[in-house]
């Protein structure tokens, strides 16, 4: 949905506003997006700098499509790469505000913000960030972004994965194969899906933290594999601070969850 008072709903509202009434939560939103008029109610900060600090996040860069996926295994993925070789290039990385941050990565002129986008799970974080007696350094979007080419159904597409690290216990997927998209009134088409310890109720999802990999084979991330079953999935580890405190690995298809249900999409190995 959009970040905006209008299209949050009734309950998100009420985090924001608290027991202070509408006026207030909407000021308290529009601080979050950026509004530094309001130093009375909320934390002050320099209007060149409205950014939350990154903790944790390594930043990626979200290139061209032109990974090394050959043959009738990917059959389509050669047309995908036309349509998309001119597209523009992005760098995304989690911040200390609890928004994941897309910006232009071109090496002239880039540094434009393209999208901001708040994980659901952080929502009732943010007024520890807007209060003037916040921590000033706080982990909410502190996992590290990774983009991949997969195939969705009989469509490809370009995904961006990331965990929230530090912030909470859960990962989640965007729709990013085209910029040109990032808008308010696209909120719906860019998010695919998020998975968190609602989802998977055995306590063995924990804080991931760790950065990705790029894989010699698929010359993309290498924590994005086509399965034996023919999907494309996302293999996390499960990080740490679980509450059954084991190893596990997550596999977890792409496509995501059937009318919000993720039984039977994806498979868990504890060690």
């Amino acid at each position: 949905m959009a970040f905006r008072w209008g299209s949050i709903g009734t309950p998100k509202q009420d985090v924001l506003k608290a027991a202070n009434g509408d006026t207030y939560g909407q000021a308290m939103l529009n601080w979050l997006r950026g509004d530094t008029s309001d130093n009375s109610n909320f934390r002050k900060r320099p209007t060149t700098s409205i950014m939350g600090a990154i903790v944790n996040s390594t930043p990626t860069v979200q290139q061209r499509p032109g990974a090394d996926l050959r043959g009738a295994e990917f059959a389509g993925y050669g047309a995908f790469v036309n349509t998309w070789r001119t597209r523009k290039t992005v760098l995304w990385v989690g911040a200390g505000d609890g928004m994941l941050h897309a910006f232009d990565a071109a090496k002239t002129g880039g540094g434009a913000p393209l999208l901001s986008y708040v994980p659901e799970p952080l929502f009732a974080k943010l007024p520890n960030w807007a209060s003037p007696n916040g921590d000033k350094v706080q982990s909410f979007v502190d996992g590290s972004p990774l983009t991949a080419d997969v195939k969705v159904g009989s469509n490809w597409r370009t995904y961006l994965f990331s965990s929230m690290g530090r912030g909470a216990k859960g990962m989640f997927a965007l729709d990013v194969t085209d910029p040109a998209s990032f808008t308010e009134a696209n909120a719906a088409g860019i998010f695919r899906w998020q998975f968190t310890e609602a989802d998977d109720a055995s306590g063995d999802l924990g804080h991931i933290v760790n950065d990705p990999a790029l894989s010699r084979v698929s010359e993309q991330a290498g924590n994005v594999a086509k399965m034996k079953n023919g999907k494309f999935a996302l293999l996390m580890g499960n990080g740490f601070f679980s509450t059954q405190g084991s190893a596990a690995l997550y596999i977890l298809f792409v496509d995501g969850p059937s009318s919000g249900n993720w039984a039977g999409q994806y498979v868990k190995l504890v060690a």
